[in-house]
């Protein structure tokens, strides 16, 4: 009878050991789940396939949209949850049923513009598109553009009253004629952003100019007290490693860590190696095996989407601000594409380091393998001042800051130019007036800005004094 209590006994402490075991190992578990963000490993690609094509959307967006009520109104957006023109436009395009007899006909540049001033909406790029945008990326089957030789666009207007599609370069006009109707989801948000109220932008002869150019009379929008900074704590050694980890597919204590100097962390795993800089700058660098010979424009801008989304959290709020190709020293040919980000639907223009545009993510690609990746992100904050005995600072207009600046601007631009015969800066020279933010990367309150390109130079202004911030030579 003793004896068949002490089993029994005996059973027990084994069951509660085991129990015990059992414990530690899961909290072991639970505790390296956190520490490198819910897995030693990344991300598969089949956990993050089903996000792509509604980021590649949303990266592939306008760079800005251009809502023509009239003649001689308009306004400016960018697509936000609060106006999503570039949403609804998608939609209306994969909801038509088109006819296969459709074609583009070729107008001239005063009728694309009579047919914009007869309420439309144009979303304006930075780049050359073509029937990438609606066939493989869009999934917009029923309109195929193959057939048009060479067929590249910068602006996309729909025409809302009959429905039909305006495409633009810097040479050539063509209507696409399709549903022959009111876009009436279109229509009803104009008219929700007509309610709400809008910054009103008029055509560039109200200003003097004879472009094409669009520029409040007066900005009387509130810019709030925007901070910023950077979103990776360098000083958090926690925090840097399960960063870190995202890059690489052994756990982060298989990875070789070497800290220099000047506190930069550097992560080497065979051929990959990633540095986490003091200032908040992460590089990754990654070897290509294969020769890449073409370029592919689509399996590229996924692979760079895949591989953003699987390394970071936060992607919200960032388009595809333009791309260049790109050859390595090998002979491979790719794409170099630069992720902007807006800030409460507004721009974000970060400058650092003399004439540097910094983007928070800069992505080489060949083929399908990223190569090299950049990243520079900024968090947001916003600093709520009491609102008594505070006066609204006035904003300039954009022609307010250009006369107050119009000597140094020509003394700027012939400098750049290099030109013998001084160069007198008219209006007529402005090419865009876009509305920003301005993060200076050391300072971390942001600046409302007017930048107004000159033909190849984009100057920052000041929008409270007017003050030169800087200027950037633009490569066309």
């Amino acid at each position: 009878m003793k004896k068949a209590e002490e089993k029994k006994e005996m059973a027990k402490s084994i069951i509660l050991i085991f129990l015990f075991l059992m414990t530690l190992f899961f909290s072991w578990q639970l505790y390296f789940d956190d520490l490198y963000g819910g897995s030693t490993k990344p991300s598969t690609v089949r956990e993050v396939e089903s996000l792509i094509p509604g980021k590649i959307e949303t990266w592939i967006s306008p760079k800005r949209t251009i809502v023509h009520f009239s003649e001689d109104d308009h306004g400016i957006f960018y697509d936000t949850k609060k106006y999503p023109f570039w949403t609804y436009a998608l939609k209306y395009l994969k909801d038509q049923n088109i006819s296969e007899e459709y074609k583009l006909t070729n107008v001239s540049k005063e009728t694309a513009d009579k047919f914009k001033s007869d309420f439309s909406v144009t979303f304006e790029f930075n780049y050359l598109l073509n029937n990438l945008l609606f066939t493989e990326i869009f999934n917009i089957s029923n309109i195929d553009l193959n057939k048009y030789d060479k067929f590249e666009f910068s602006k996309m207007t729909l025409l809302v009253t009959e429905g039909s599609i305006l495409f633009e370069n810097d040479e050539d006009s063509y209507v696409l004629k399709i549903g022959g109707e009111d876009i009436e989801s279109i229509r009803r948000l104009a008219n929700q952003v007509i309610d709400d109220g809008y910054i009103r932008y008029y055509p560039g002869v109200f200003i003097g100019s004879e472009n094409e150019i669009y520029s409040p009379i007066s900005m009387n929008q509130k810019t709030g007290d925007l901070y910023s900074k950077q979103n990776l704590n360098v000083n958090d050694d926690k925090s840097i490693d399960i960063f870190a980890s995202r890059f690489f597919s052994q756990p982060i204590e298989m990875i070789r860590k070497i800290e220099d100097s000047e506190k930069n962390r550097i992560y080497m795993y065979e051929h990959s190696q990633l540095i986490v800089s003091s200032d908040g700058i992460s590089k990754y660098y990654n070897t290509i095996n294969e020769k890449v010979n073409s370029r592919q424009f689509i399996n590229s801008i996924k692979a760079a989407a895949r591989f953003i989304l699987e390394k970071e959290e936060k992607t919200e709020d960032t388009f595809l601000d333009k791309y260049i190709h790109i050859v390595d020293e090998r002979g491979n040919l790719g794409y170099r594409f630069f992720i902007n980000s807006t800030y409460d639907s507004v721009p974000l223009l970060m400058h650092k380091d003399e004439n540097t545009i910094i983007y928070p993510y800069v992505i080489d690609v060949y083929g399908e393998v990223v190569q090299n990746y950049t990243r520079y992100v900024r968090n947001k904050s916003i600093k709520e001042l009491p609102k008594i005995g505070i006066i609204e600072k006035k904003k300039l207009t954009p022609l307010e800051v250009i006369e107050l600046n119009v000597n140094r601007i020509e003394e700027l631009y012939n400098y750049t130019e290099n030109k013998e015969e001084n160069r007198v800066v008219s209006l007529n020279n402005i090419q865009k007036i876009v509305y920003s933010y301005y993060d200076n990367c050391t300072d971390e309150k942001l600046i409302p800005i007017w930048i107004i390109e000159f033909e190849n130079v984009n100057y920052a202004f000041d929008m409270y004094t007017g003050q030169i911030l800087f200027k950037q030579v633009l490569k066309k």
